[in-house]
């Protein structure tokens, strides 16, 4: 009977810090991914081919990339959590479309 606990014990504990571990891998992705993503977008608008745009369209082209890449970013940090990403991009796909309707 106390080795039925003591076992389950180990495997909470075991659960816990896998849990801990992915949760921590996370938000390294998230931080560096961010950071990274600044960055991309900064290197974006300095770009002469994009210079060369009118202000509204430099606006928007920065605007979509800084978007595109921050869902990238976030959808990689809740997967390596393990959350089933199905349902979210079913979701996005949702928006995306009554956005443009």
């Amino acid at each position: 009977m106390l080795q039925d606990k003591l076992d389950l014990g180990a495997l909470i504990g075991t659960g816990v810090a896998e849990l801990a571990m992915r949760i921590v891998a996370a938000l390294l992705i998230l931080v560096i991914g961010l950071w990274l993503a600044k960055l991309i977008v900064k290197l974006v608008k300095k770009n002469r081919a994009i210079q060369k745009l009118a202000p509204e369209v430099q606006t928007f082209f920065a605007s979509a990339v800084k978007v595109l890449l921050y869902a990238l970013v976030i959808m990689m940090a809740v997967t390596t959590v393990g959350v089933p990403t199905a349902s979210i991009l079913a979701v996005l796909g949702s928006c995306g479309l009554a956005v443009g309707l």
